[in-house]
């Protein structure tokens, strides 16, 4: 009678020839390395693990997957970086343990942010004088949404895409050193 086989044997018995080549097996090593590099700089950004330590670790890291390039760790931190969020932690990080220059970087972080909390704003003041206007609705406790303004969407999109393309610009910039 002839022997059942389990589907894992089945595809182990399948695939006992096959093997990776020397590019295939760098290449899944690099994603490996990106997959715990991000976990790495979550563990960071989520603070439960100082500067020092992820300094520490990504060395090992470094070593265990033998990883020479700086560009690969550079790119997966400015990969996080976002206009719409606090960065300061991943730069901090550019800064002080790959010694780059992240004054253009933040200058363009805190432009969009500051020219966003401007036109809202003047939208929350062009709300306020049309309710009065319209309605005689006023007062401290009025409180506009700005972003369910109809005219607030073209103009967020629009700064949103300067700025963006501004960003890309930078980090290029930064993985070119």
């Amino acid at each position: 009678m002839s022997e059942i086989k389990s589907t894992l044997d089945l595809v182990m018995e399948k695939t006992k020839h096959l093997t990776l080549s020397k590019a295939e097996k760098i290449e899944q090593q690099q994603d490996q390395f990106k997959r715990v590099l991000n976990g790495l700089l979550q563990k960071y950004l989520d603070n439960m693990i100082e500067k020092e330590a992820f300094g520490k670790e990504l060395t090992a890291i470094t070593k265990r997957y033998d990883v020479s390039d700086n560009n690969i760790v550079i790119r997966g931190i400015l990969d996080r970086i976002r206009l719409d969020q606090n960065n300061s932690a991943l730069l901090s990080l550019l800064k002080e343990i790959f010694r780059l220059n992240v004054i253009n970087l933040e200058a363009l972080i805190d432009n969009y942010q500051k020219e966003i909390q401007t036109h809202i704003q003047q939208t929350v003041t062009q709300l306020k004088e049309s309710l009065t206007e319209n309605y005689a609705i006023s007062g401290t406790a009025v409180v506009p949404d700005p972003k369910l303004n109809s005219q607030w969407e073209p103009i967020f999109l629009a700064i949103g895409k300067k700025y963006s393309d501004q960003l890309e610009a930078e980090k290029n910039i930064l993985i070119a050193l």
